[in-house]
């Protein structure tokens, strides 16, 4: 994919989810740190999508890992701001996590 096809992509798929947790959290920090997580974190994985997608034994390891450790995360960050779900700091956590990833397979390629 093209750079600039994929940094449009990114884009357009970052405003969407900032557009949805808009509707219901109106916090500018939050919604700014969600738009950038996720706007860098989908421009680095749409680079390399094989070590995404790709159906390995090893990488079917490293991913049911990483998905477990990413729901862990995003629901404790999203239960512990207060008594009640707090859906934002989920969909930034998810967002931190993707863009954790992103880095890993960046540094590792």
């Amino acid at each position: 994919m093209r750079r600039f096809t994929r940094y449009l992509v990114a884009l357009g798929i970052a405003g969407a989810i900032t557009a949805g947790v808009a509707t219901e959290y109106h916090s500018v920090i939050l919604l700014a740190g969600i738009f950038q997580v996720y706007t860098v974190a989908i421009a680095i994985l749409l680079r390399y999508p094989a070590l995404l997608w790709d159906s390995e034994n090893e990488n079917r390891w490293a991913s049911g890992v990483f998905s477990a450790g990413l729901t862990f995360g995003a629901l404790s960050l999203s239960q512990g701001l207060g008594a009640e779900f707090h859906f934002g700091a989920g969909v930034l956590g998810f967002g931190l996590a993707l863009f954790g990833l992103g880095c890993g397979i960046w540094v590792a390629e």
